[in-house]
């Protein structure tokens, strides 16, 4: 009886969106929206009764309908809920709503309208021609730009964005279509969010750019110039305002390479779990694959109490850490090749 109900139901909001009545395809929409995830053939059908044409001209009406809906809201909300299938996601007029689901998540504040937009996003980063189509339309510049080093680890649309980015980052030949400004931006913002954030989100972003550092960073002189003095001391050194002569001058600040040397140093120092600390060593790697020997042997902005208006820098420091927790693991190697239980 329930099944012949929700017959009855979904034939009458079909009905509704199929009228030539512009108010009775509104209603419609209403009611999709409330609807509980129907199944691909429902929505499919819905989506075929209303006709995609018509939600892109939503897409773009600012008209209000009343508590607190609009008609581009409405529009993202069904739109959301039919690209839960990717067949019907790969349809050409999806694509044609990226500008503007790029430019809800460009707006101040976190709302259902962002969600909706990534959701969006989400499902057409997983079709055939998404992608590339996401790239050519500056998705990398906006989902970077909407991600602030005061965000939650577990908030959903932060999720959202780096689900996006994962995607995007992984498919060399959108990457190739990105514009090497665009590049260099994006990762200058996620390297100075992954240094400046101590908590959750720090380590979230640290899997993550095990994938956006190699996309996005280039081997450029510019960034990291020779060393003046390369020496490195035998143990991190701390060179305060009176100590600035040790410092090397040459040394761009606050470079993507030096925050993301930073962010690392002080996830490897601090009582972080093995798995994190594997995962900083591989990024550390992969930063040295990069930009040689010279980055890991920079100066490192130490952590300084709120009340401390000093900058100090830690000279050394992350090679020294390197060096001195790859040996316990291969001490460790050694061990247990020589000394099998």
């Amino acid at each position: 009886a329930m099944e012949a109900d929700a017959g009855r139901s979904i034939d009458g909001i079909v009905e509704l969106l199929s009228a030539p009545v512009t108010e009775k395809k509104l209603v419609g929409l209403l009611l999709v929206a409330k609807l509980a995830p129907p199944d691909p053939l429902t929505l499919r059908r819905l989506c075929n009764a209303v006709g995609l044409p018509f939600l892109n001209r939503l897409l773009r009406t600012p008209k209000d309908l009343g508590e607190g809906t609009s008609m581009r809201s409405l529009a993202l909300s069904v739109l959301s809920t039919f690209v839960a299938d990717l067949e019907l996601a790969r349809q050409a007029p999806f694509l044609s709503t990226i500008p503007i689901c790029l430019q809800v998540i460009g707006e101040v504040g976190t709302s259902q309208e962002q969600q909706d937009g990534l959701r969006i996003m989400a499902s057409l980063v997983e079709t055939k021609s998404g992608p590339l189509t996401l790239a050519r339309c500056g998705a990398l510049a906006a989902l970077v730009g909407a991600i602030e080093p005061t965000a939650d680890a577990g908030d959903t649309v932060l999720e959202l964005k780096l689900h996006i980015l994962d995607k995007l980052l992984s498919h060399p030949e959108a990457v190739a279509n990105i514009d090497e400004d665009e590049k260099s931006h994006a990762l200058a913002h996620l390297a100075s969010v992954f240094c400046a954030n101590h908590g959750g989100l720090k380590f979230l972003l640290l899997e993550h750019l095990l994938v956006y550092v190699p996309a996005l960073a280039t081997k450029i002189t510019d960034e990291l110039p020779p060393l003046v003095n390369s020496k490195i001391d035998p143990q991190p050194l701390l060179v305060s305002d009176k100590g600035k002569e040790r410092s090397d001058a040459s040394a761009p600040a606050g470079s993507a390479a030096d925050h993301l040397r930073t962010g690392l140093y002080h996830i490897l120092t601090s009582r972080s779990g093995k798995n994190h600390r594997d995962c900083a060593i591989i990024l550390a790697s992969v930063c040295l694959q990069i930009w040689d020997q010279s980055w890991a042997t920079r100066p490192i902005a130490a952590i300084t109490r709120k009340r401390d208006t000093r900058q100090p820098e830690i000279r050394g420091g992350l090679v020294v850490v390197l060096m001195a927790l790859t040996s316990v693991e291969v001490q460790l190697l050694l061990r247990s090749y020589l000394y099998p239980e």
